[in-house]
């Protein structure tokens, strides 16, 4: 007992955390945050790599099933087996490397079904392949084919280029003279097609999806319904086409040498077209590094950035070749 205060009470203890304490938590708590942040923004790169990839690998798949698709229709048309006996009001254009733009010739060319200029838009005796425009062009080689459309046409649009065939004989015309007696025939297996020519390359795409430089698309020139060429973007990320033509050299009906296509002195004796397709990301990636080397027919590219690639390759067998 306390003789000096007898009525006294010892205050209790007063409970709580010191500096130090919080300070430290504090620390724990900066650094949890900053863990947890880290975790997300990593995340986050995870999952644009993954896109960008995913979206490079759909646009390299659908191009290459594009050009695939039209090399092996190339020489197609219908029940027409010689191209010398299709004749009409329009007829033939004689084969050349040539795409005039305010013609309907670059369409009626079809005993040249398919083509090749080899890393240039400049043909063999060195003038410019008009429908790819310089403006257009980036890099690569060009694919043109040609054939004859699966579905039968219904509809006739004036303008627009078509082939009546039979098994033995073809008549080309515009479709506002569908009717007239020079486009007609009796062959059995009738059947009327509008006509396809496509010429496949490598431009300047116009996607601003994130693009610090010019974006590579892949382009395709086709016949629009006035008869003539008309150029679209067709998928985004395409930075290389390469393509080697496979010769029977023999007249034996096998590919005996594959050739770049200025290497091709005779365009009917290809008989197999080798393709590179090269797809690149839309945006480049951080922390990835590209320093494989790529090998596409004549060309070798290591390109040492950030973008994502994906190297596509396909050996096409022509089918209607006699």
């Amino acid at each position: 007992m306390n003789e000096r205060f007898p009525n006294s009470i010892t205050p209790p203890k007063v409970l709580g955390f010191t500096l130090v304490e919080i300070m430290i938590a504090l620390l724990l708590g900066q650094l949890l945050i900053m863990g947890m942040g880290q975790l997300l923004i990593a995340q986050k790169k995870g999952f644009e790599f993954q896109q960008e990839f995913n979206h490079l690998q759909d646009n390299g798949r659908f191009a290459l099933d594009q050009i695939v698709a039209d090399i092996r229709r190339s020489n197609y048309f219908s029940g027409v087996i010689q191209t010398h006996q299709i004749f009409g009001t329009e007829g033939l254009t004689a084969a050349a490397a040539t795409c005039a733009l305010d013609d309907n010739s670059w369409g009626r060319m079809l005993e040249q079904s398919i083509l090749g200029l080899n890393d240039s838009r400049l043909n063999p005796a060195g003038d410019p392949y008009d429908c790819v425009r310089a403006s257009d062009y980036l890099r690569g080689d060009i694919l043109v084919t040609r054939y004859a459309a699966f579905a039968e046409a219904t509809l006739f649009q004036d303008e627009q280029l078509y082939l009546r065939s039979g098994f033995f004989t073809g008549r080309l015309f515009r479709g506002r003279d569908a009717t007239l007696t020079a486009n007609r025939i009796t062959d059995p297996g009738r059947k009327t097609s509008a006509l396809v020519a496509a010429a496949y390359f490598v431009g300047r795409s116009r996607d601003v999806h994130c693009r610090a430089n010019a974006m590579p698309a892949l382009f395709r020139v086709s016949l629009a319904p006035s008869g003539l060429p008309e150029t679209e973007e067709y998928a985004s990320g395409i930075e290389q086409l390469q393509l080697q033509y496979g010769v029977d050299q023999d007249g034996n009906g096998s590919v005996d040498r594959y050739f770049n296509a200025d290497q091709v002195t005779d365009w009917q004796a290809v008989k197999a077209v080798r393709v590179w397709l090269l797809t690149r990301s839309r945006c480049e990636t951080g922390e990835f590094l590209d320093t494989n080397t790529y090998r596409l027919g004549d060309v070798v590219y290591t390109p040492n950035d950030h973008y994502q690639r994906q190297l596509y390759t396909a050996t096409v067998m022509l089918r209607n070749r006699v």
